[in-house]
């Protein structure tokens, strides 16, 4: 089951509960460290329900609340089981519409400030949005740092992993048939023993 650690990370707009790998890099660093670099774009996207084309304004918000929720939700539900430990579904998908949301909102407000009517007030308004951006996007750099250094630091889920998954005379005997098949037996913790299915030489893809 989905802890509710992990469903807080993914409210704060994370699909993984080391929130892009600020956990894993910075162990000690509390949770709203990470929260407070969203705080710029989310003032900015929540501002675009104020702004004079608040009706897509508030399109945007109902799509962050929509995405946010179907990825808490997500969490909640288990498609399959690995041994013992339950497997839910991957939360990113609801995310994505839900970030989708919080671009378009503070790229709205931006526009709109950007917009300002009023001649004598068009410079400075030009100058806060401007200063917006950089803020925003300067918060947003820091916040995906340790995600985008991960591969450097040898830190990425996914690797170069072996040929097969099976032991090498499997791989041989099966000579890449897919119809041959292979039950694997697994150990679990709690004393249970798991088994699955393992069609042609490997389990990997390719």
């Amino acid at each position: 089951a989905t802890s509710a650690g992990t469903r807080l990370w993914v409210s704060l707009g994370f699909p993984v509960s080391s929130g892009a790998g600020w956990a894993e890099l910075f162990s000690t660093v509390p949770l709203w460290v990470p929260a407070v670099l969203l705080v710029p774009i989310a003032l900015l996207a929540a501002s675009a329900a104020a702004t004079p084309r608040w009706p897509v304004g508030l399109a945007h918000l109902a799509l962050i609340v929509l995405g946010v929720a179907t990825a808490v939700a997500a969490t909640h539900i288990a498609v399959r089981f690995d041994g013992a430990n339950a497997l839910g579904l991957w939360p990113g998908a609801g995310l994505s519409l839900a970030w989708w949301g919080i671009v378009g909102g503070a790229t709205l407000t931006l526009d709109q400030l950007g917009r300002a009517e009023m001649a004598r007030f068009r410079r400075r308004a030009g100058a806060v949005s401007a200063s917006a951006a950089v803020v925003c996007i300067v918060a947003l750099v820091i916040l995906a740092a340790p995600a985008l250094t991960a591969s450097a630091r040898g830190a990425t889920a996914l690797t170069n992993g072996p040929t097969s998954t099976l032991p090498a005379y499997v791989e041989a005997d099966s000579g890449g048939d897919t119809a041959t098949g292979t039950i694997v037996l697994t150990a679990e913790a709690d004393g249970s023993l798991a088994a699955r299915v393992v069609w042609g030489g490997s389990e990997t893809i390719g």
